[in-house]
């Protein structure tokens, strides 16, 4: 029977808590010109919210948007081919295969001036990691962040790892940042080992590159994090399990075990991957950190007023010494 055909009557209500089985989901599954597809007052049943409230949940958020002057611009660093009828920047250092398009402005926005600039500035960028002045070109603190990110995870993609790259604005007081983090389907696969971008062609220029600022950061960063990381990390974790997100969750994985005829892992069985993983790896950081360099307070990092890069020394000190919690400085919050 063709389901398009189907009244579209209003969704039986559902008591709290009430559980969801194969048929009720299959019922609600419609096929709209050869496409299976569910209304959104359906889908609202499984998180056990009004349909309004759903559709406020898929709305842009307005708070996580990369923001940027009119001026300024985002690339992606990615393997270019995927967009290849789109224009883009090529790199005169990294693999030909790898370029940089455009993703702020739009393609169709950016104005030949715009190229010139863009591109003019991620070539110098490219050139500065090689000869060891890219943190005239890239913010440390926030390329280490990234990097860090990837290595507590272990994210096992490298080539195709995206790699988004912001400038605020066309002014010489701005630098690039590493805004966001992308692709997490290979997180928790390199085990006792560095992830692939550490080990691969553009963690290599920074960790072996005989500028060490990127290194030191990243040092101070995994000590200001290192002893709460796990706690913060399975308490998070353990919150959004109950919350009203989390049970909404557990029952879209019944939907999608449903509809794809599969067995996604349920969360209490992730979580007892996610709290062996992050005890492993925080050992595992813990053991291999500290050889990177060995002076993550090299002279010339501590500023007049007691400060590392906006971290201040005594606070990170006495955190490392298990005296006293350091909280996590603003820039670094999710959102």
């Amino acid at each position: 029977m063709d389901q398009s055909n189907r009244p579209l009557v209003p969704a039986p209500p559902m008591p709290a808590h009430a559980v969801i089985d194969d048929a009720f989901i299959k019922s609600r599954i419609l096929t709209i010109r050869g496409v299976q597809v569910m209304l959104d007052r359906d889908l609202a049943l499984f998180y056990g919210v009004p349909t309004k409230r759903l559709n406020e949940q898929v709305k842009r958020n307005n708070d996580c948007r990369l923001v940027t002057e009119k001026s300024g611009f985002i690339v992606e660093h990615d393997p270019y081919w995927w967009v290849d009828d789109e224009p883009y920047i090529v790199s005169a250092v990294h693999n030909p295969s790898y370029n940089y398009t455009y993703k702020y402005p739009e393609p169709e926005d950016v104005t030949e001036e715009q190229a010139e600039y863009i591109s003019a500035y991620m070539n110098a960028y490219d050139q500065s990691v090689l000869n060891g002045t890219y943190p005239d070109y890239i913010d440390a603190a926030s390329l280490a962040n990234w990097l860090l990110a990837h290595d507590i995870l272990g994210i096992q993609d490298s080539g195709g790892t995206n790699k988004y790259f912001l400038k605020a604005d066309d002014s010489d007081s701005t630098v690039l940042e590493m805004p966001l983090l992308w692709d997490f389907d290979s997180a928790m696969k390199t085990a006792g080992t560095w992830c692939r971008i550490h080990t691969g062609s553009f963690g290599r220029n920074y960790f072996s590159n005989s500028n060490k600022t990127m290194v030191r950061a990243y040092q101070r960063r995994w000590h200001f994090v290192s002893a709460t990381l796990y706690q913060e990390v399975m308490s998070r974790f353990d919150a959004f399990v109950a919350s009203e997100q989390g049970r909404g969750f557990a029952l879209s994985r019944t939907a999608d075990n449903t509809r794809w005829a599969t067995q996604f892992t349920t969360l209490d069985n992730f979580r007892t991957r996610l709290d062996s993983w992050m005890s492993s790896r925080v050992a595992f950081l813990n053991a291999n950190v500290p050889a990177l360099h060995n002076n993550p307070y090299a002279d010339g990092d501590v500023n007049e007023d007691g400060t590392i890069d906006g971290i201040d020394l005594n606070m990170v000190i006495n955190h490392i010494l298990g005296v006293e919690k350091a909280p996590v400085p603003a820039e670094t919050a999710a959102c």
